[in-house]
């Protein structure tokens, strides 16, 4: 695939986060914390344009486990319409509730050590028509903090 330039646009708000995402998490030093991005796309080879709006946040359980709840919504919206490109993603017949894919993670987070922590999490589609994506899942990770 050819070299395709993007530019993007990111607003993050931070709350309670002292450290990087990892640290926050793995560290386990604050009781909760919370992480919102709104970010817009420009794809200038591709007739898309990509919208997203992501949100973290983290509740200390105790020293050994945390809850992390995410929320991700991506969509892509038509830069440029024309017949050819007038589907629902054109900015003016929008509908977040139904174009939007939109899923939801929760995760429970069991520190190993101090640099290393297994997350165990259910994520589920809250919304999208996209046929590619799973409506749910269950996932194991492990976080490490060097």
């Amino acid at each position: 695939m050819p070299k395709q330039d993007d530019y993007e646009l990111r607003f993050l708000f931070a709350y309670n986060m002292p450290d990087r995402l990892v640290n926050t998490v793995i560290k386990n030093n604050t009781l909760y914390f919370a992480r919102a991005e709104i970010a817009y796309r420009r794809k200038f080879s591709n007739p898309f344009d990509q919208m997203r709006f992501a949100f973290l946040g983290g509740i200390k359980i105790n020293q050994n486990f945390s809850l992390l709840l995410q929320d991700n919504i991506d969509w892509n919206v038509k830069s440029k319409s024309s017949e050819y490109y007038n589907s629902y993603s054109n900015f003016s017949n929008f509908e977040p509730s139904t174009n939007a894919l939109n899923i939801a993670t929760a995760s429970l987070l069991y520190r190993t050590s101090k640099d290393t922590a297994l997350q165990f999490s259910y994520s589920y589609r809250l919304s999208g028509n996209n046929p590619f994506y799973d409506s749910r899942g269950i996932t194991i990770g492990l976080w490490n903090s060097f």
